[in-house]
């Protein structure tokens, strides 16, 4: 049996999708004691090394470019460790740095992975190419974060349509995040849904002080039977 893949990808940067996925992966990790991997797909602003307090290496990096390279000795190396059931992958390039990826890199890593571990988790950045398309479409379940706003509900169905029918072990789950931020400009939920054509499973309230709320929905989601 292979491990599932669960894709977080916010409609808008800065939504929070990054702070759900470490979450999420935390506490799979810890709560659900499942071995779990988290990929930072934004190789030139990934936080996801930020959020565990770590320094990031250029180990995605390596990986996407090199899959000539790739082996378990070779993944097992670049691999970050948060606790004994958690790891992360992630790169820190250089803004001038043009990365070539290759597809069958992706293809590579991902049969490792989901090989060995029980979750791969990618946090995909707020942008469109090879990889985060490849991403999306081999994801089990895509984790869809969006704001109330009206770019939000624009880019949420094109992110929906990209990812295709649900069904066949494929589904998708959209979060409306900073839900009351924007007062009287934002989409109300009903209307949301609506013109979205699809059910909003999860709203956070915007808390301008303590994300607790977030925190709380992410157990929520740790919860479902992905």
């Amino acid at each position: 049996k292979t491990g599932k893949v669960i894709v977080f990808t916010g409609s808008r940067g800065g939504v929070g999708s990054t702070f759900l996925a470490t979450n999420f992966a935390s506490m799979l990790s810890i709560e659900k004691s499942r071995r779990s991997v988290l990929l930072d797909l934004d190789l030139y602003f990934g936080t996801v090394s930020l959020y565990f307090d770590l320094r990031s290496n250029i180990g995605l990096g390596e990986i996407l470019e090199n899959p000539d390279r790739i082996d378990e000795l070779f993944i097992e190396r670049l691999l970050i460790p948060i606790n004994e059931r958690l790891f992360i992958l992630s790169s820190e390039t250089a803004l001038d740095d043009h990365i070539k990826y290759k597809l069958e890199a992706f293809d590579i890593l991902l049969k490792f992975l989901t090989k060995n571990f029980h979750y791969v988790i990618i946090d995909v950045p707020h942008l469109s190419n090879l990889i985060t398309q490849k991403a999306i479409a081999s994801a089990h379940v895509m984790v869809l974060v969006t704001d109330p706003s009206l770019a939000g509900l624009r880019d949420s169905g094109r992110l929906l349509t990209l990812f295709g029918t649900e069904g066949a072990g494929r589904r998708a789950i959209a979060v409306m995040n900073k839900y009351g931020a924007y007062g009287k400009s934002e989409v109300k939920l009903p209307d949301f849904e609506q013109a979205l054509n699809h059910k909003l499973n999860y709203v956070i309230p915007f808390d301008n002080f303590y994300p607790m709320d977030c925190i709380n929905q992410s157990k929520n989601l740790a919860k479902l039977d992905v």
